[in-house]
């Protein structure tokens, strides 16, 4: 018997599995919110499901849903070298 649902994982987004406690907001409730209002999120996991979930395909002029994808994947990479410290 196989399962023939394909399991959903991003392959790309290495923040996905970062479970590191650092604090941040999401970019796009910033720009749509007070910033009062915000969440704070305490990993990188968090803050990408939120930003999957709530703003999948989001395009504003100063980025795009790329964009911050990448610079989540930056982040993730610099508290894996040491960079980022907490």
């Amino acid at each position: 018997m196989t399962l023939h649902t394909p399991i959903h994982k991003d392959r790309v987004a290495y923040c996905s599995q970062n479970y590191t406690c650092i604090k941040l907001k999401c970019p796009v409730c910033l720009i749509n919110k007070i910033p009062r209002h915000c969440k704070i999120h305490k990993n990188l996991a968090s803050l990408w499901w939120h930003i999957k979930r709530e703003h999948e395909g989001f395009v504003y002029s100063q980025f795009d849903y790329d964009d911050v994808l990448t610079a989540l994947n930056g982040i993730t990479r610099a508290i894996q070298w040491g960079i980022i410290v907490n």
